[in-house]
């Protein structure tokens, strides 16, 4: 409980926190500079009640104003929610193989140590 009530924290504050009881906010440019070069594929389901789907396309933004295009992708599945992704009956056939898609990508460029 202790780890929602977090992540409910964060949502009602909109940045990620540390946790309790100082709860400030890591969204520094330090942190943000940590991230460069880490290839990130953002996600979600359309119908994400949970997490609304914009959440993904604030940090696929931030992410791309800060170091450009190289490396971050993202994708909204439509008719989709909150686990529907992971979990979902059909997920296996949308979901995975792109999820699939980006990982034999970042892959490819390590393999060759671009």
């Amino acid at each position: 409980m202790p780890s929602l009530a977090h992540l409910m924290a964060m949502g009602r504050e909109g940045h990620v926190m540390t946790n309790p009881p100082t709860s400030i906010n890591l969204v520094t440019p330090f942190n943000m500079s940590r991230l460069r070069g880490i290839p990130i594929f953002f996600f979600s389901g359309s119908e994400n009640t949970v997490y609304d789907p914009q959440s993904t396309d604030v940090s696929y933004t931030l992410l791309r104003d800060a170091f450009g295009a190289d490396g971050y992708e993202r994708e909204v599945f439509e008719g989709r929610g909150h686990l529907d992704c992971w979990m979902g009956k059909d997920a296996v056939r949308d979901v995975y193989p792109r999820v699939r898609m980006h990982v034999d990508r970042v892959m490819k460029v390590k393999e060759n140590g671009a």
